[in-house]
């Protein structure tokens, strides 16, 4: 027998052996694809209030969105001024209520800058909550483990927190903001 012949013989064999073994098992159920998505904790986009000072075109008091940042306050004040600072200011950054962007003109021996009145207890690093009277180390940590599970909402969510009550949080309310 030729060559040929055996390599078709053996080929269909295997073809054979093939289907009767798939017949034999029943075909099993194709498992759709599962998608889940990444969760984010959505915290309410509060107003807040912005005091946009110096080198824009319309200076003022901007109420924004708490999750707005600073290159959209300058957008929404008409922009910088042509002899503005603009490369020394966080357009990134964050806002919080009650900040001053101030920036300046070229020349005049400043540079742009964000000062927010309130420290944020949803949004500030541990050294500069101890910064905050009567908030140590160990307070400054709590609170930031607190805010991981739970962000504050209001600045009273703070005495949620152990260790600080409501002596602490007077001495506190007009420092911080959530």
């Amino acid at each position: 027998m030729p060559k040929k012949w055996m390599v078709l013989i053996s080929l269909g064999l295997t073809l054979l052996s093939y289907g009767v073994v798939r017949l034999q098992r029943p075909p099993q159920a194709v498992k759709p694809l599962e998608f889940t998505s990444v969760e984010r904790p959505i915290t309410p986009q509060d107003t807040i209030y912005v005091d946009v000072r110096g080198a824009v075109m319309h200076p003022g008091v901007y109420k924004v969105l708490s999750t707005d940042r600073v290159f959209e306050v300058i957008k929404r004040a008409g922009g910088f001024h042509p002899l503005a600072v603009k490369t020394s200011i966080n357009q990134a950054g964050f806002l919080f209520d009650g900040d001053i962007i101030d920036v300046h003109f070229v020349g005049s021996g400043g540079s742009a800058v964000v000062q927010s009145s309130r420290i944020s207890i949803n949004r500030a690093d541990q050294r500069t909550l101890e910064t905050l009277p009567g908030i140590g180390p160990s307070t400054a940590l709590a609170i930031i483990k607190y805010r991981e599970q739970t962000p504050f909402l209001k600045p009273e969510d703070l005495m949620n927190v152990p260790g600080i009550g409501e002596k602490t949080y007077e001495n506190l309310k007009d420092l911080i903001t959530p």
